[in-house]
């Protein structure tokens, strides 16, 4: 079931999220924010999902709070149909599920954080070449 030792392949969406469980054997849990436009009110509202992928035994030392990127493929399981490509370790203080990380397109390499206690008022941090912007709510 790997894509890098087997015949797997990886073709339509490739997505960036969040992993929040490493509970399941050679499965994790990743969550994707983004925002939803209400025409009514003129305003977004954030949304979440939650995206079960299966992580290859080469990618053991993925950990909650990590940085995912996954890509789809044929279905492997009930509920899995993506295979994680790579992760970036990143630590995120606090709950990760409560956590929403916006991830803007993949030439810019940034992403969003909103964090409900942001201990420091710097407006941004630069971590592994990502450019991160804390934002309180």
């Amino acid at each position: 079931k790997c894509p890098f030792t087997s015949n797997v392949s990886i073709r339509g969406r490739i997505i960036k999220g969040i992993c929040i469980a490493t509970k399941m054997k050679n499965t994790i849990v990743i969550r994707r924010d983004y925002l939803h436009y209400v025409k009514k009110y003129l305003r977004f509202e954030k949304r979440h999902t939650t995206v079960p992928a299966h992580c290859a035994p080469c990618f053991n030392h993925v950990k909650v709070g990590d940085i995912v990127t996954i890509g789809q493929c044929r279905p492997l399981s009930k509920t899995v149909r993506f295979n994680v490509l790579k992760f970036e370790p990143f630590k995120i203080v606090g709950n990760v599920k409560k956590q929403f990380m916006l991830f803007q397109s993949n030439h810019h390499n940034t992403c969003l954080l909103y964090t409900s206690d942001a201990a420091d008022d710097t407006p941004c941090v630069d971590l592994g070449g990502r450019r991160i912007i804390k934002k309180k709510k």
